[in-house]
């Protein structure tokens, strides 16, 4: 069985952000790119959840993994190793990407810092 199967199957470990907003999101995003990624968003103008470069300027600085799976349907899958943030396509891959490497960045923040 491979990783991601492995993952999927037993409810990949980290917190929940489902229910955060968009904004809450970028705001424990930033924390952890400040506290991890050795660099510190600013500006009214970082969203890496509608900028690809800005997406993958957080995931690469995180040393986060992405895959694309197939598990009942397309969705990609970013963590760290300790923290996974799963998100179906839903029509867009890229948009689903930017969140997925968000949703992990927050999982990361809060989960070693325990906000």
């Amino acid at each position: 069985m491979s990783l991601i199967s492995a993952l999927l199957k037993s409810g990949v470990r980290g917190l929940s952000v489902k229910n955060k907003t968009d904004r809450e999101l970028l705001e424990l995003a930033a924390r952890a790119a400040t506290r991890f990624g050795g660099y510190s968003p600013e500006g009214d103008s970082w969203n890496p959840l509608e900028d690809n470069n800005q997406a993958f300027h957080l995931s690469v600085s995180l040393r986060f993994r992405i895959d694309h799976v197939y598990h009942d349907r397309f969705q990609v899958m970013v963590g760290d190793g300790d923290y996974w943030a799963i998100v179906p396509y839903d029509g867009n891959p890229y948009a689903a990407t930017r969140r997925a490497i968000v949703m992990a960045a927050a999982k990361l923040a809060e989960g070693r810092y325990g906000h």
